[in-house]
């Protein structure tokens, strides 16, 4: 079964045929490369890889008179087994030949630099390609259902995918993989890279509270378990999950030739597309599509991870990109706190989005539910850990708005760890030191911030000893 939104008919452009052509000539020049010697035999005075070089560009020819509307993607569509392979293949001898000139450290940095300088390329995007491994009514709803994404789904017959879903992905060019589980629910298994692993091994792992988790480098994970829900709920988490996998930095060069290309990215230039054409695919939008689907079908949102997963995408580094601005990234923040108030990771972040949108009051008050939240945990990691995070917060962050967002929270969670009675020894040292931050030089109102977070959660602190962290056993990371 397979079920994809239909494109836009438009001819094959010049460039387009181009690809075209560098694609056929690859696939010769791979295949003699690999032993294929008799591709050089002469036919009619010219190589036979040369003939078949033109047999390839006269079958394009035929398809695209034979279909005017005939896209480049629509060729890629039909041969992603055999375009992936050739991708794969120039990818390899590509980095065969570098790694001989440079070595094998310096060669593999070039390779990283010439996948990132792909990107600016105009090149052809394949939709998002799931497999589905479940009941053929749970594919219908999932592939019929209103999605925001462009994707091919693919019905899965085979056990292969259940023993080694990454093999599975890699060798039929998939992004995701859906299982169906008892109970109604689904797990998804992403393709993941040597050397270009996920950010996180599932949405639902619980890991320490700290700095390092709350705003992470990225939110894309290997896997991820879904809960019951509603057709919907899954389809717009699900899409979410797979364009997680093609983050920039888990794809390499095969994945960009073959048409997975990273989402978001940049281009050198960008066609102006009206507002009922623009894009609806990114991340951040899917993100709040996902939130959107969780308020429509009012399913409680503390049921899996689908708010962890989108207030984890709000606050990640990947989630600082042109069209995901402040203000879209605090809205989004507010509507998982809205329904989820008792997540102190929400508070965290929706406080640090306060911050940046220079709301310094509620920033306050939400970096106050989550003290106290935070106080009231029976596990705590140790005050070291924290101090360690907010030492290279206020030396190393950019000077940037969120910086100082950041660093209240660690304010925060550091104060939680410290006993009450060294909270004004702890705030002279850290005010003392915000002196020396480069990127805090000239910033007073943001240095005044942090002595306001300071002076109201050290006044709750005095105002509830009986709850303080002390009562508590500690654990390391």
């Amino acid at each position: 079964m397979a079920h994809s939104t239909t494109p836009s008919r438009r001819p094959l452009a010049a460039w387009q045929w181009g690809v075209w052509t560098l694609a056929v000539s690859v696939l010769v020049l791979t295949s003699w490369s690999l032993g294929m010697a008799w591709l050089a035999a002469p036919v009619l005075g010219l190589p036979l890889g040369l003939w078949a070089a033109g047999l390839g560009l006269g079958i394009a020819a035929v398809l695209s008179r034979r279909w005017p509307g005939l896209t480049t993607a629509d060729l890629a569509a039909w041969l992603t087994p055999v375009t992936w392979r050739m991708a794969e293949a120039f990818s390899w001898m590509l980095e065969g030949c570098a790694s001989v000139l440079m070595g094998s450290d310096r060669s593999q940095r070039w390779m990283r630099s010439l996948a990132f300088a792909h990107d600016r390329l105009p090149w052809w995007e394949s939709p998002l390609r799931i497999g589905i491994d479940a009941p053929q009514a749970v594919s219908a709803e999932l592939a019929e259902v209103q999605g925001v994404a462009k994707v091919k789904w693919f019905e899965i017959t085979s056990t292969e995918a259940q023993d080694n879903p990454n093999a599975f992905c890699e060798y039929h060019g998939l992004d995701a993989i859906v299982f169906a589980q008892p109970g109604g629910s689904l797990r998804v298994a992403t393709l993941r890279r040597d050397q270009c692993d996920a950010s996180m091994p599932d949405w639902s792992f619980d890991r320490p509270i700290n700095l390092g988790t709350l705003f992470p480098l990225g939110a894309d994970p290997a896997a991820v378990e879904l809960a019951k829900a509603p057709a919907a709920v899954h389809r717009a988490a699900i899409e979410l999950v797979s364009a997680l996998a093609r983050s920039p930095r888990r794809l390499g060069l095969a994945d960009r030739l073959s048409g997975r290309r990273p989402m978001p990215r940049t281009t050198r230039l960008r066609a102006i597309r009206p507002i009922d054409q623009a894009r609806s695919d990114t991340p951040s939008q899917l993100a709040s599509a996902l939130m959107a689907a969780l308020e429509t079908a009012e399913v409680p949102v503390t049921s899996g991870p689908f708010a962890g997963a989108v207030s984890a995408w709000a606050a990640s580094e990947p989630g600082r990109v042109p069209g995901f601005e402040d203000h879209a990234r605090r809205d989004l923040l507010e509507r998982v706190a809205l329904r989820n108030p008792s997540c102190v990771r929400t508070q965290l972040r929706l406080a640090s989005a306060r911050f940046v949108a220079r709301d310094d009051h509620g920033g306050l008050d939400a970096l106050a539910s989550a003290y106290d939240l935070l106080r009231a945990r029976e596990h705590l990691q140790d005050a070291s850990i924290h101090a360690a995070f907010l030492d290279e917060a206020l030396m190393q962050s950019p000077d940037e708005p969120a910086s100082v967002g950041r660093v209240a929270t660690g304010v925060a969670m550091l104060m939680v760890s410290t006993p009450v009675d060294q909270l004004d020894y702890l705030r002279d040292d850290l005010l003392d030191e915000a002196r020396y931050a480069d990127w805090l030089i000239g910033r007073d109102p943001d240095t005044t911030l942090l002595d306001q977070v300071f002076r109201r959660l050290a006044g709750i602190s005095a105002a509830k000893p009986s709850v303080g962290p002390e009562q508590f056993p500690r654990r390391a990371a």
